[in-house]
């Protein structure tokens, strides 16, 4: 037989033969000297006369992971069984390393390979220089005669895990063709998979694999955090930047400007994605702002054997973040603006609050329609004339298109949209001023990066209820029935409940919030305390003014209603009988609306402690409001006894 028809190696790695030998002629020691010669050769890539597969080796390095599993070495029968079963458990590292060294011969002559497969290469190419170590070895220890079968076997045998899994890896990236990411988190699950395994040495080589096969994409991962720089040609990296050139500096392009393709991100990163996305960003905002910063210069790389990128992402992070935050504090008075959030937008500073609803309530009540933008500014600016505060630049007035329930229908994801709330644009256009009058903060960049449009849509969502409440308020104030009539405690029923609700919402629920929240903010070490904290702080003064729901809301505006539409109504004379009958039919409405208030509150009470959410701050504003709206009889009961 042509010794080439035995040839289970490839063609590049020599054409030697060795001379074939009639086994049953040769003494053990010199079998024994033969086979190892053979196994030797054979691990190593070197053909051999006496060993053999069941498959055309050229065919192996092709090879899918499960066909791999069934390939089957033999050692001719020739030799004594005793050696040959003491060889046999080697056999497959023959297959195994046929698969690794195919593919580092591969992926360094084909130009499509990405850096981090050729880095791989290399880095399986570097290890295998210890494997390739002790074969020249145990060839010199054989030609010395200093070797036997046993020991062979003993120094090959811990290799054997090592190449078993090298090849597989080698498998993997050739048939499924994986991306940077998903090789780097494959390489940490098979680290991960042998931290309780006792083969030390796999999980050692497998964590210097990591460790170098990492280095690309970790370069990138430092700089972008220590200096905001993308260096992607090849695309492996998870952030984009989609508008490098835009000198925007709007919030808007902000949030839009980086597109994240998590498909990119290894799993070892997967937890520091967001701090990873924001210490970039940072860094490119402060530059956009003409801020000067020193970045870091650390070297960044990932070792599966301790946490230290984590730290150093951290500080890379923190760096860019602390220094936003500074500049956000002492060059552009952040914690001023916010408290003019509460004191003006919130309606909070009385004399600002008391003012506005004086000048504009006559004006308020025209539809929406007869209303002019430069009237609604006069109210404005004669109010922020007596006002000692060089914020006020920033307020402005607003009318919106649609009504409240329908705006904060838009602000619940999990209502979808509900067009059973919706009210049509232009039929809202017929409403009164009073419910589409909005206060708006218009702030510059990069204040626009906490006092968003998202941030202030809530604020004005909760300002829209607050100023009809006052605004129902001053109506029946207005009025002028006789004491102690019917009509003057249905009047005085009617004051304490809307002041019951104003109250509860600007005394019980914002006041403390945001007391909390300045105190938090003063106390933030970094923007993204002060991002959280108020967005948390806004997010609970809707849930908790509103209770997260378009029917309570709904609700306080038609209670409103009854009480408008009762001080228009009270045209006719006192003690006749229209006027009383009218008197009736709205302390009816007005009873009938204030206890289904009470029961919605209660119920959003009881489903919130059995959905397990914010218990005790939602139940005990519940409770808060529970108290107030109940006491509202008791205290006219008092007063009209006294």
């Amino acid at each position: 037989m042509d010794p080439k028809e035995r040839s289970w190696i490839f063609e590049s790695v020599g054409g030697y033969f060795a001379p074939a030998e009639d086994l049953s002629k040769l003494s053990p020691t010199r079998q024994e000297k033969l086979l190892m010669r053979d196994l030797i050769y054979a691990f190593s890539g070197v053909p051999s006369t006496h060993i053999s597969a069941d498959i055309k080796v050229e065919e192996i390095a092709d090879l899918s992971p499960e066909e791999m599993t069934k390939i089957r070495f033999k050692i001719d029968d020739g030799f004594t069984s005793v050696f040959r079963t003491l060889a046999n458990e080697l056999l497959p590292m023959i297959g195994h390393y046929i698969s690794v060294q195919g593919f580092i011969d591969l992926s360094k002559m084909t130009p499509r390979y990405e850096r981090t497969c050729l880095a791989l290469a290399n880095s399986m190419d570097n290890i295998m220089q210890q494997y390739h170590d002790l074969q020249s070895n145990l060839e010199t220890e054989l030609s010395e005669n200093k070797l036997d079968l046993q020991k062979l076997v003993q120094q090959i045998r811990p290799w054997l895990p090592t190449m078993e899994i090298f090849a597989t890896i080698a498998v993997d990236v050739r048939h499924l063709k994986l991306s940077s990411s998903q090789l780097l988190s494959m390489l940490e699950d098979r680290y991960q998979e042998q931290k309780s395994k006792s083969k030390s040495d796999v999980k050692e080589r497998l964590g210097q694999m990591l460790e170098y096969t990492s280095r690309n994409y970790m370069k990138m991962v430092q700089q972008w955090t220590q200096k905001g720089m993308v260096n992607d040609a090849t695309q492996e990296f998870f952030i984009e930047d989609l508008n490098p050139a835009t000198g925007s500096c709007w919030y808007s392009y902000w949030k839009t400007r980086y597109c994240l393709h998590t498909n990119r991100l290894p799993n070892f990163l997967l937890q520091q994605a967001e701090i990873i996305l924001l210490a970039g960003k940072y860094f490119n905002i402060l530059r956009q702002c003409n801020v000067t910063i020193t970045p870091m210069n650390t070297l960044l790389t990932y070792s599966p054997k301790d946490m230290t990128h984590l730290e150093i992402i951290r500080n890379s992070y923190e760096l860019p973040a602390k220094k936003l935050k500074d500049y956000l504090f002492k060059d552009h008075q952040l914690v001023m603006h916010l408290r003019n959030l509460r004191d003006f937008c919130l309606l909070q500073e009385n004399k600002f609050a008391n003012d506005l609803l004086e000048s504009s309530r006559q004006y308020m009540k025209n539809k929406v329609y007869q209303l002019k933008s430069d009237k609604m500014d006069g109210f404005l600016e004669k109010i922020l004339e007596f006002l000692d505060d060089d914020f006020g630049v920033f307020l402005e007035m607003q009318l919106k298109n649609i009504d409240v329930m329908t705006q904060l229908n838009g602000m619940e994801p999990s209502n979808g949209g509900n067009e059973n709330f919706a009210i049509d644009p232009l039929d809202f256009h017929n409403s009164n001023g009073y419910e589409a009058l909005a206060l708006h903060y218009e702030v510059n960049w990069p204040v626009s990066l906490v006092i968003n449009s998202q941030r202030l849509e809530q604020v004005q969502l909760l300002h829209r209820v607050i100023f009809f409440l006052l605004y129902v308020k001053g109506e029946l104030e207005a009025m002028k029935p006789i004491a102690n009539s019917r009509s003057y405690r249905l009047r005085e029923r009617m004051l304490k409940s809307i002041l019951s609700v104003e109250q509860y919402m600007t005394m019980d629920i914002i006041q403390p919030q945001w007391v909390e929240l300045i105190a938090t903010v003063n106390r933030a070490s970094n923007i993204d305390e002060v991002l959280s904290a108020f967005k948390r702080t806004l997010d609970q003064c809707v849930q908790l003014c509103l209770f997260a729901g378009v029917v309570y809301v709904r609700s306080i505006f038609t209670l409103g209603t009854i009480c408008l539409n009762y001080c228009d109504s009270l045209s006719s004379e006192p003690g006749c009988h229209e006027f009383n009958r009218c008197v009736a039919e709205y302390d009816e409405n007005f009873e009938s609306m204030l206890v289904g208030i009470l029961d919605l509150v209660r119920e959003f009470a009881k489903t919130v402690v059995k959905c397990g959410k914010d218990n005790d701050r939602v139940s005990e504003s519940s409770r808060q409001l529970l108290l107030r709206l109940e006491s509202i009889d008791k205290d006219l009961e008092a007063k009209s006894f006294c």
